[in-house]
């Protein structure tokens, strides 16, 4: 499933998403990323990706209020990077993640 998502990320961040349920997840692509949605809503909440370090993610902006507070996007094609280059562009860039 394709989705118009932008997403934010700060190599210095951390996220903890709490769910009263479990998340519904799904691959795309490279199927190297899991992407975290409500199971009820389908509403897509982040991309994560387990590395040794940790899980390390980006969660969908549009969900964050505020928006104009944040800097401006920068547009990413990761169709154009290879499974290797996405490794490395996320565990350089993403936030640290936890699941509770």
């Amino acid at each position: 499933m394709q989705r118009n998502v932008s997403y934010l990320s700060d190599p210095d961040g951390q996220l903890d998403i709490y769910s009263s349920t479990p998340l519904a997840k799904s691959r795309q692509g490279s199927e190297q990323a899991v992407f975290l949605s409500c199971a009820h809503c389908q509403t897509l909440i982040a991309a994560t990706c387990p590395f040794p370090t940790g899980l390390k993610g980006a969660i969908n902006s549009t969900l964050i209020t505020g928006q104009e507070q944040l800097k401006p996007a920068v547009d990413v094609s990761p169709k154009q990077l290879n499974s290797e280059e996405k490794l490395r562009r996320w565990r350089a860039v993403w936030l640290g993640v936890t699941i509770n």
